[in-house]
């Protein structure tokens, strides 16, 4: 019985291992990491090349530019990592700073027959990329929870690795395929702003189960009062049998879009009126969306 009952638990944990590491949120950090770290690399290993391509320039006059880019960078990431902590906010302040890495990638693609503006993107992407660096790491911890969480952060680290290696060798082989640096820095941009949009996506999906559960949980002890005709956001949409409507979910800051949401014990829709919210009792008071506890409608 006891080997019987080791076997059983040595599998479930196999099995939660796998379901942990093919989970789609640590998927889609994991590809957010690569989008980032690929462009750390790049940069940090072809910037005194690009600076190089500008023009004659001495290796000290190279490395006086490099210092200031970096300066510029280090500014960056100490303000903007502060700022982050200060308002306890973590997703836009990424975000943000991942969207201006890849406008600045792509503006310096453009620009490289330019040297001035060239040398001002490459400030910018710098700052971009070492601020959302370590931003990032207190996204994946709010959003993974449970047993599966240090294996999905394990594995999101590992990607450090593979984008290291990718990010310096694809630059280095589209630079000598057309001549330019204007290719890979297009590609570099482009990785950039689908990481940021896929964490835009993860956002949205974690909120849209936050409100879920939320809802879900709290129908068991109360009944939401703010729905559609009760609530004072406008009228209730209403289709043929369709109970879908537009609730506003205390925590999550959106209106979040719920379709047959299903009442423990009822079988109703969580934003379907309910016997206790028909009743003048129970409806007497309205609290604009807040949750209010069901008053018994005295009958059995």
């Amino acid at each position: 019985m006891e080997a019987e009952r080791q076997a059983i638990t040595s599998d479930h944990r196999h099995k939660s291992l796998r379901n942990a590491l093919l989970d789609k949120k640590v998927l889609g950090f994991a590809f957010i990491y690569f989008c980032v770290v690929m462009g750390s690399y790049t940069f940090g290993f072809w910037l005194p090349q690009m600076i190089k391509s500008f023009g004659d320039m001495s290796n000290l006059q190279i490395g006086i530019a490099i210092a200031v880019v970096n300066l510029f960078a280090v500014i960056a990431m100490i303000y903007w990592t502060r700022r982050s902590d200060a308002r306890q906010e973590r997703l836009g302040h990424f975000a943000i700073a991942v969207i201006v890495a890849s406008a600045a990638f792509g503006v310096c693609a453009v620009t490289l027959s330019k040297p001035a503006i060239a040398m001002v993107a490459l400030t910018f992407a710098a700052m971009g990329i070492f601020s959302a660096l370590p931003t990032f790491w207190a996204l994946p911890t709010s959003f993974l929870t449970g047993v599966g969480a240090a294996a999905g952060i394990a594995l999101i680290n590992s990607i450090d690795d593979l984008a290291g290696y990718l990010g310096p060798f694809i630059m280095g082989y589209l630079k000598d395929m057309t001549g330019s640096y204007g290719t890979g820095l297009m590609i570099v941009s482009g990785l950039l702003a689908g990481g940021a949009a896929s964490l835009l996506v993860l956002a949205r999906r974690r909120n849209r189960i936050v409100a879920t559960e939320h809802l879900v949980q709290s129908s068991g002890h109360g009944v939401l009062l703010g729905c559609g005709a009760l609530g004072d956001r406008g009228p209730a949409r209403r289709g043929t049998g369709a109970q879908v409507r537009d609730c506003p979910v205390p925590g999550v800051g959106s209106w979040a879009r719920l379709s047959r949401v299903p009442v423990a014990g009822s079988g109703r829709s969580s934003c379907s009126p309910t016997t206790a919210e028909r009743s003048p009792r129970a409806a007497s008071r309205r609290t604009g969306g807040r949750l209010v506890p069901a008053q018994p409608s005295g009958h059995t």
